[in-house]
């Protein structure tokens, strides 16, 4: 019988199933012998136990004080404000980091997939009674803060909490629901017939979404998104040469885009504007929209920029 190992990160106990809390890269999975399990949490809730969990451990004493402290004088805002200007690595996308530790969203991503389960925190009791039914867990009791992480998901200074730990959330979910879809089969069996549909499904995306990128420079990206006979609210995450920038709310009217009946609304518009340069002509830009993972377009004005002499 293989031997089951669990990557934990989760405040979960088990008393009969070998766990590890280290970084990806400092722990050895896979095997003939083993059978590889990663648990990933909707990312406010994770960084919520985190930081309690954190606080009632001490791992700092002086620090976990001086939070709490800090917990009880500012409120809100102001707290949020203050804990981003500790610029404490394990509190910024603290999952992600764990699957890579340089904190590279391609390569975490990459990573989720070499595991045989990647499976959705909220439902543990699922996995437990469909695959390991002998596996003896509990959940450790979070103690609530003051603070919470949840009462900000829309606060820009979250996208540098929590952004990446957003994108690799959302493809957990897809990985733990394909393996619910197909009698809780490995993802080593998995994942070649997933790539197989996604093929199929890009042809499908292509007509199912539409959008153009129609303005790049140095510092600015922009466009539209919609998606066909809806009004469904998009977002679009933003790659340069591989790597993720941004992740953006497609939500700025385009009134041009409304006059053509493209979208009832018009509310379909996207703009990024970086704090410094970040593009340059030589760069490999991608532009996709979420749901969906459909690759926009550079239109014809966008496409000047990387054939301009500038750099």
């Amino acid at each position: 019988m293989k031997k089951s190992i669990i990557l934990n990160f989760q405040n979960i106990e088990s008393s009969n199933i070998d766990m590890f809390v280290k970084p990806f890269e400092q722990v050895k999975f896979g095997g003939k012998d083993n059978i590889s399990i990663l648990i990933v949490r909707e990312p406010f809730s994770y960084l919520d136990a985190m930081l309690s969990f954190y606080l009632e451990e001490k791992k700092s004493v002086l620090f976990s004080d001086d939070i709490l402290k800090q917990m009880q004088k500012l409120k809100g805002d102001d707290f949020l404000v203050w804990f981003d200007s500790l610029s404490f690595i394990p509190f910024y996308n603290p999952q992600t980091f764990y699957l890579d530790i340089r904190k590279r969203i391609s390569y975490a991503l990459k990573n989720l997939e070499s595991f045989d389960y990647v499976v959705s925190w909220e439902e543990i009791e699922l996995f437990q009674q469909e695959v390991m039914p002998n596996w003896i867990f509990k959940k450790r009791k979070e103690k609530e803060l003051s603070f919470s992480f949840k009462d900000y998901e829309n606060h820009p200074l979250i996208d540098k909490f929590l952004q990446k730990d957003q994108t690799l959330y959302t493809q957990a979910l897809e990985l733990w629901n394909l393996s619910k879809m197909n009698q809780f089969k490995t993802l080593k069996i998995l994942v070649n017939n997933k790539k197989n549909i996604q093929e199929k499904e890009k042809l499908s995306k292509k007509q199912l979404y539409k959008g153009y990128v129609g303005h790049i420079s140095n510092k600015i990206i922009s466009g539209w998104a919609v998606k066909e006979g809806s009004t469904e609210s998009l977002k679009v995450e933003i790659y340069k040469n591989g790597e993720f920038l941004a992740r953006v709310n497609v939500d700025q009217l385009r009134m041009d885009v409304k006059k053509l009946g493209i979208h009832p609304t018009g509310v379909c518009g996207f703009r990024m504007v970086f704090k410094e340069d970040v593009f340059s002509k030589k760069d490999r830009i991608e532009v996709k929209i979420v749901p969906g993972g459909f690759v926009i377009p550079f239109g014809k004005a966008s496409k000047e920029f990387f054939n301009s002499t500038e750099i």
